[in-house]
């Protein structure tokens, strides 16, 4: 399935392949005070036996939170679980919703610490783009992603991984990210249920003639949203130096014992673990508690990273263009090279470490950033 889009390199569009999980994605915040509670859930999550091809699990810790994205099933497990000890806890959990209609998130609405469990009531689905796709040293891939998304004002959540990165847009906006990616790629959809393919498809449609709509009545063109953002932020340069590592399965019982012990017992600034699929798994660490993990389980990948996080959120759910405003001035001065994380509150871009200094250089014309 093809349709051509916007300018590539040398005029000609790039084409990309993008899976569309089957996942029904929740995205979800733990406070950290009340991280005993959900002790026994996080477990289960971690130690599940029966670990299939479509599991999407991302579990982040940050100074504020316990961050979770996760398939619409889990949560309901996870919340079940959860509840046989913690009795009260669906009466406690706070939906924040995602709706034109319904009341947003505000943008810097800061967290009731009286909540236990925050949920982001809308579904999210997450579109894959594998590792190789395009020339990514001269445009980079978060920037390559995010810059058409964000000229269309399609919020998103942006998640790397060791092999592939995730692109994640409310599922009512599906058809909305097609179309406005369709404009820069030729994009091929690569998806095992054919209806669900035919679904956004059709999704895309209706944004096309929507666009053309507005065009033909003397509207602007949607490309213009990005130039509304005008607020200048604040970011924050982390002392965590930071390693991307995949976990080789084999070694899984182990592994899991340490991974509780990173979560349960260490009071962490940054620090992820995900599982992409029955195969993948992997971890983001900090320097010192990389050494709790033997050399013969893990695999690191790449450079050491220095993390730099929006640190003036939350951010609001509808809200476009974050990514682009990060990745935009770092891929501009040639560092095309990022590891990205949303969670349910802020989001992180981590750069090569001995690329800090550059990237604090150019990101300052941009943002207030503390070191």
């Amino acid at each position: 399935m093809e349709t051509s889009g916007g300018d590539g390199v040398n005029g000609e569009k790039a084409e990309v392949f993008l899976s569309i999980l089957p996942n029904a994605l929740r995205i979800v915040s733990i406070a950290k005070s009340r991280l005993p509670h959900f002790a026994f859930g996080l477990l289960k999550l971690i130690f599940q036996e029966q670990k299939s091809e479509s599991r999407f699990l991302y579990i982040t810790e940050t100074e504020a939170e316990i961050s979770l994205i996760l398939d619409q099933q889990l949560l309901c497990k996870f919340i079940e679980e959860v509840s046989a000890f913690y009795p009260s806890l669906p009466q406690m959990v706070r939906e924040e919703s995602t709706g034109e209609n319904d009341r947003e998130r505000d943008y810097g609405e800061k967290k009731n610490e009286s909540d236990p469990i925050s949920i982001c009531s809308g579904i999210w689905k997450a579109m894959q783009v594998p590792e190789g796709i395009l020339d990514f040293q001269q445009q980079g891939m978060v920037h390559s992603f995010s810059t058409p998304l964000a000229e269309g004002g399609v919020s998103i959540y942006y998640l790397s991984s060791c092999d592939s990165d995730f692109i994640l847009v409310a599922e009512k906006e599906l058809g909305s990210a097609l179309y406005h990616l369709r404009k820069k790629f030729r994009v091929q959809l690569d998806s095992e249920d054919s209806q669900v393919e035919h679904q956004i498809e059709e999704m895309y449609q209706r944004k096309r003639e929507e666009e053309e709509k507005a065009l033909r009545g003397g509207d602007h063109a949607e490309g213009e949203k990005i130039t509304k953002e005008k607020r200048r932020r604040k970011l924050r340069v982390l002392k965590e130096k930071l390693y991307l590592c995949k976990l080789k399965k084999e070694f899984s019982s182990i592994l899991s014992g340490l991974l509780v012990k990173m979560i349960f017992f260490n009071h962490l600034n940054f620090f992820s673990y995900f599982e992409t699929g029955e195969d993948e798994a992997g971890i983001v660490v900090d320097a010192d508690h990389l050494s709790l993990f033997p050399d013969d389980m893990i695999d690191v990948i790449g450079d050491c990273w220095s993390p730099i996080c929006v640190d003036d959120g939350p951010l609001g759910f509808v809200e476009y263009g974050i990514v682009h405003s990060i990745s935009a001035p770092l891929a501009n001065n040639a560092i095309t090279t990022q590891i990205y994380f949303s969670t349910y509150y802020t989001d992180y871009t981590m750069v090569r470490e001995q690329e800090i200094d550059t990237a604090i250089s150019c990101l300052k014309n941009s943002f207030d950033i503390a070191t």
